[in-house]
């Protein structure tokens, strides 16, 4: 895409563009993350209400990385700046974390959460399902919510396990969740693929 193209416009008009510190590109501040410069760092700051400064970067593994590792923040900020590239990348993911654990809350208060094997299968059943998330250690019935969501093409993740989603809802363990909010499904997503393009390779 050259920034003569249609697109490329639309976006320029559409609001504000950033430029991430680790790969140079330019997007919508909606593809990044803004870190908030502090005395002892940079805080994941995703809702963009932190005062002061701050740099934007792609939430991904190759970017926080090559922005540590090549001077992207030294030369954002115009200093000497040293970051730990692992320790970076596990305060984004936690900050990404925490935003899904009140997303589910979310769901849940407003009854748009299916737990488990039956309510989820309930949920895709009656096409309400707007996104399945199964746990890394999932099995029992897993092929037939796959097959009943690509059905009528609703989004499936896998995020965590089942100790941790059934932490995140109050439970000992959860191995399947499905979102029927569409609005707060497409929000955890997002969050969820996020986590993933963070976490260590492997």
């Amino acid at each position: 895409m050259t920034p003569s193209s249609p697109h490329h416009e639309t976006v320029r008009e559409k609001g504000p563009i950033r430029t991430c510190v680790g790969c140079g590109q330019k997007a919508a501040p909606g593809e990044m993350v803004r870190l908030a410069v502090g005395e002892e760092g940079f805080a994941p700051d995703l809702g963009g209400k932190f005062p002061g400064r701050g740099v934007w970067i792609h939430p991904r593994r190759e970017c926080v990385d090559t922005a540590c590792r090549r001077g992207g923040f030294s030369r954002a900020l115009r200093r000497e700046v040293r970051v730990d590239p692992r320790a970076l990348r596990s305060a984004i993911r936690a900050a990404y974390e925490a935003r899904i654990a009140g997303l589910l809350a979310s769901a849940r208060r407003i009854r748009a959460l299916a737990l488990g094997t039956d309510a989820s299968l309930e949920a895709l059943e009656s096409g309400e399902a707007s996104l399945v998330i199964f746990a890394q250690d999932a099995a029992g019935r897993r092929f037939d919510l796959e097959r009943l969501a690509k059905k009528i093409d609703c989004d499936v993740l896998v995020h965590g396990d089942k100790a941790g989603l059934g932490t995140l809802l109050g439970r000992a363990e959860v191995g399947v969740v499905t979102i029927t909010d569409a609005r707060l499904a497409h929000a955890v997503a997002e969050s969820v693929v996020r986590v993933a393009a963070l976490s260590e390779v492997g």
